[in-house]
Order: C-alpha cells, then sequence, then structure tokens
C-alpha cells in the first residue's frame, strides 16, 4: 500500500475486488468487522484482510480484539498478533539466522539498520530485508582511545559522537605521519587501525 492510511476502495482495487465483495479485517475473531467502502483504514492497526460476497455479510460494529499483522522479510510474510516484538523474536518467526543483519525498507536512500537490541514496533513499518550476516566491529583510534566500530562509511560527525569529540572541534586523520583535514560533512571509508585526532579549530568554532 502506498501510505499508512488507506482509502478501502484503494484496498479493494489492488486487490481485484469488485463492488459486490465486501472487504474485511482479519482479527483472527468470528466478529471480524465488515469494512464501509467509504472508509479509510489505518494499516498500522492491522494489514491483514479478506473478502466475502457483500450478500453473504451483515455489518459489524468495531471489533476490539487485536488484528492480524502481516510482517516481509525479503518478500516472504509471516503473520504475528505482537505490536512489538525484540529482534530476535522477529528473525525467530521465519526463521532466520540470529546474527542477520536485518534493514527497515522505507523505499528511499535512508533504509534503517536494526540494532540487535531493537525492539521492532509494526507501527513504524512491517516490510524489511536482509544483507548477511552480521560483519565483525573493527577498531579505530580517536584521540588516543580505542573504540569498536562496525566496518564500512562513516560520516565524520558520527565518528566525532563515538569519540566524545565536540561538534565545533575540529576532527583530522593520521594518515602515514601526515595530517588529513576532515570536513564536518566528509565520510570515511573505515577498515580498521585507523587513527583521529581533534583540537579546537583555528579562529574559534564555526
Amino acid at each position: 500500500m502506498p501510505r499508512q492510511h488507506v482509502p478501502v476502495a484503494v484496498i479493494k482495487a489492488q486487490a481485484g475486488l469488485g463492488a459486490d465483495q465486501a472487504l474485511i479485517r482479519d482479527h483472527n475473531s468470528p466478529r471480524d468487522a465488515v469494512l464501509d467502502d467509504a472508509a479509510t483504514v489505518d494499516l498500522a492497526h492491522g494489514n491483514v484482510f479478506y473478502s466475502r460476497p457483500r450478500c453473504d455479510v451483515t455489518p459489524q460494529e468495531a471489533n476490539e480484539t487485536p488484528a492480524k499483522m502481516a510482517i516481509a522479510i525479503d518478500d516472504r510474510f509471516e503473520l504475528t498478533l505482537l505490536a512489538e516484538q525484540p529482534l530476535e523474536a522477529l528473525l525467530g518467526l521465519f526463521p532466520l539466522p540470529a546474527d542477520t543483519r536485518l534493514f527497515r525498507d522505507y523505499e528511499s536512500p535512508n533504509d534503517e539498520h536494526v540494532a540487535p537490541t531493537a525492539v521492532l514496533r509494526f507501527k513504524d513499518g512491517p516490510v524489511f530485508y536482509t544483507r548477511g550476516h552480521a560483519v565483525k566491529p573493527v577498531e579505530i583510534t580517536i584521540d588516543d582511545k580505542k573504540y569498536s566500530v562496525q566496518p564500512g562509511k562513516h560520516s565524520v560527525a558520527e565518528l566525532k559522537k563515538i569519540g566524545g569529540v565536540a561538534a565545533a572541534d575540529e576532527l583530522v586523520q593520521i594518515v602515514n605521519d601526515k595530517i588529513t583535514p576532515l570536513p564536518d560533512d566528509a565520510e570515511v571509508c573505515i577498515v580498521g587501525g585507523e587513527v583521529f585526532v581533534s583540537h579546537p579549530r583555528k579562529g574559534g568554532s564555526s
């Protein structure tokens, strides 16, 4: 669906349902609510539906029991009644190895990597994809202190945060005994062993 709040008519059209079919949200209950064609539904409250011929159903009041929720990982769907669950439980639902790297799919360049300690909320988005297994962290040095980070691209702002460097200070990288200043909007490719030093900017903070 294109967004969280979707007209019933749009859902029916995407499912190829005609006017003679009623859309019903699945609450795993004998009293599942029949949805009015003119209504708009909030998919954060459940995104599993079924249809019945309109002449075979009678209007029902809103169902107070939790609705079924479909979660997708790599285009595979599983159903749950849990609106919140830890990453370990979600991976076990499919099942996937505990060290699987999981990303929430926002259909944008800003897809979110799910931290191992995260508690996943259905309303934040039910679609995910995997990218292999977790990568072992590597060690870098910032101001003579060592830190473990994931290899790959890191923004200078992120490195400052990791090393407790003030935002107003300048961060430089030591490469072959040479000092390389790092602009605040730059990214650094981390492979392990990098050395960084911070210092107040010349002429004051910017």
